[in-house]
């Protein structure tokens, strides 16, 4: 018996007597495999706060007819590529040099080269590409965040006590949503079942070191240093309080947060110290060519982790995120090395896939969105706005089904160019949340989506969108 197999077979008996409070059911299935099989997909939300610019990710073909669509988008956004608005021939050379053009049915567009794995799956027919997309429409940053993160577009700017769309999707599909982020997002939190409008943290474990999970325990050895004293005092003081507060009190979520990681943080230390953390993961945030953001790096390694304990997890949802989008100024410069980071052919996803066995990448779901779009002109700081309508990426092996990629909704509207002469040109939001976000729900979990999203049909949908074989 291997040592990995010995931890495991040790874990699944420690699971019988008690110590943990998870089924014997999950403690073994999580433990005979070092990936588990997966039965349904897995939804990983990757959330960019301060609103990306995917049109400057995803533009339309640089044409040299000055009245055609092509010609008009490069020039009202030259200076966010740092490019001469007056000067055509350097668009046409930036779209060369630094796209490459695909297309779906009548629709052309490019992506751009720093984002290799992006191209590389659209190629595969595994992204979804959900255009004019709406959620909050006030361009307040606070706002449009929580009605993203709860997917609520009723949420007013002072609801911040609302349950997320990842903990109910979590609830529904009967498992947790995993938490990578050093502070949980509200996406994680689930509806407390005495009264669904306020959050509980049941379907909630932080995870934001995989590798450091076990709460600090006292032992015989620092049982009288203040560490071990405070230790055994944070204890008993958790195991009392969980006994005395009421059943909808706000501060139940710490304590059965407490009690959860407690009961399985020692498992996870413990099974993870037999795996190394293979070297091009481990690269990612440490070392000498890491990513620009070591925090989504080491995301990306938390993540990996808990797909190798997710039947320990009962895993549904994963929650991450790729900060500051906000790109009022020289945005060429600000937002590419995020994308390369996220996007690029050795970035962090596919860093990840490669690290990951095939039928463990085959059921990942990524959503990619910010709370906003930008503009659709740049200003003249060579940056972009605050806008409403957005682009959303649904990615993965269980996209379509079908062998091809697939554009939803008008990406570059005609009508647009109407507008490029007012103040604040919004791309037009036409696609509430709810749709996409509902769609996803029901690829994985069948039936889900009207659970999370019970106005869903009362909510806008875009002329001619159809998103409801969006997953197999």
């Amino acid at each position: 018996m291997n040592r990995r197999h010995f931890i495991k077979t040790l874990l699944a008996s420690t699971a019988t007597m008690g110590v943990s409070s998870l089924s014997q059911r999950q403690a073994y299935a999580a433990i005979t495999n070092d990936f588990p099989t997966l039965n349904q997909p897995i939804l990983v939300f990757i959330y960019l706060p301060g609103g990306p610019d995917f049109r400057h990710l995803l533009p339309a073909p640089y044409q040299a007819e000055a009245t055609s669509y092509g010609y008009q988008h490069w020039q009202a956004r030259a200076t966010a590529h740092a490019l001469d608005p007056d000067t055509p021939a350097s668009w046409a050379q930036r779209w060369a040099n630094d796209y490459t053009e695909y297309s779906h049915n009548t629709t052309s567009f490019g992506i751009l080269n720093k984002a290799g794995w992006l191209q590389s799956m659209w190629n595969t027919g595994n992204v979804a590409i959900i255009n004019n997309v709406v959620g909050g429409t006030s361009r307040n940053h606070p706002h449009c965040q929580r009605i993203l993160d709860q997917g609520n577009v009723d949420a007013g700017p002072n609801d911040v006590d609302l349950p997320g769309w990842g903990g109910r999707f979590a609830q529904t599909a009967g498992g947790h949503v995993i938490s990578l982020t050093s502070t949980p997002r509200q996406f994680c939190f689930g509806s407390d079942p005495s009264n669904p409008l306020k959050p509980s943290a049941a379907p909630l474990i932080s995870m934001p070191d995989s590798r450091n999970m076990a709460i600090y325990e006292s032992t015989t050895e620092n049982a009288r240093n203040p560490t071990g004293e405070i230790s055994r005092s944070l204890k008993a003081y958790y195991a009392a309080k969980k006994n005395e507060l009421e059943a909808d009190s706000v501060y139940r979520q710490f304590v059965e947060h407490e009690s959860r990681i407690r009961g399985i943080g020692g498992q996870i230390n413990t099974l993870l110290a037999s795996e190394p953390i293979p070297a091009e993961i481990e690269a990612l945030y440490s070392g000498d060519n890491t990513l620009n953001s070591t925090y989504f790096g080491k995301q990306i390694r938390n993540l990996r982790d808990s797909l190798a304990l997710t039947d320990l997890l009962n895993m549904k949802a994963v929650s991450l995120e790729y900060a500051s989008w906000d790109s009022h100024k020289q945005q060429k410069d600000f937002i590419e090395p995020k994308l390369e980071d996220i996007f690029g052919s050795g970035g962090g996803l596919d860093t990840l896939y490669q690290s990951l066995p095939s039928s463990i990448a085959d059921q990942l779901v990524f959503v990619v969105a910010g709370e906003f779009g930008r503009q659709l002109k740049a200003n003249g700081r060579g940056g972009t706005d605050h806008g409403r309508g957005n682009t959303m990426l649904i990615i993965g092996n269980t996209v379509n089904g079908t062998g091809e990629s697939t554009v939803h909704g008008d990406m570059y509207p005609l009508t647009e160019l109407d507008r490029l002469g007012d103040r604040s040109p919004d791309i037009h939001g036409l696609t509430a949340i709810d749709h996409v976000l509902g769609a996803v729900c029901d690829g994985i979990q069948p039936g889900s989506g009207h659970v999370v999203f019970p106005n869903r049909t009362s909510r806008p949908i875009e002329d001619g969108v159809d998103l409801s074989g969006l997953l197999t």
